[in-house]
């Protein structure tokens, strides 16, 4: 197995994960409503998604990812704009996001059922 070219791959995707996140994170218009809580929160989501969407782009050149990855950046910030007006407007942004943006918990009763 060649280390050289695992390690050059493995510090490719590193590289544009940073590069996406940077694109998100750098954007203050996307938690520019909401208070430090919340916002951190919100970004750390985006992290996640960025993470996945970025995984996804494992074998493909840079080019190719790059074509992939922008309009679902693109579409993570429009998701990211919309959850941070709609929790800026809330008495409790944090829970809001929680809410908008997590999957939600199983009750006690979908916790039966297995």
């Amino acid at each position: 197995m060649n280390h050289r070219a695992f390690s050059k791959g493995a510090d490719d995707l590193a590289h544009r994960r940073q590069l996406a996140y940077e694109r998100i994170a750098e954007d203050a218009h996307l938690t520019g409503d909401l208070t430090d809580a919340p916002a951190h929160m919100l970004l750390s989501w985006a992290e996640a998604q960025v993470r996945r969407l970025v995984a996804a782009t494992k074998t493909l050149d840079e080019e190719t990812a790059w074509q992939q990855l922008d309009p679902q950046l693109r579409d993570l910030r429009r998701q990211m704009r919309a959850a941070a007006k709609v929790a800026a407007d809330t008495d409790n942004p944090t829970a809001s996001l929680r809410q908008q943006l997590l999957p939600p918990r199983p009750t006690e009763k979908e916790d039966d059922k297995t």
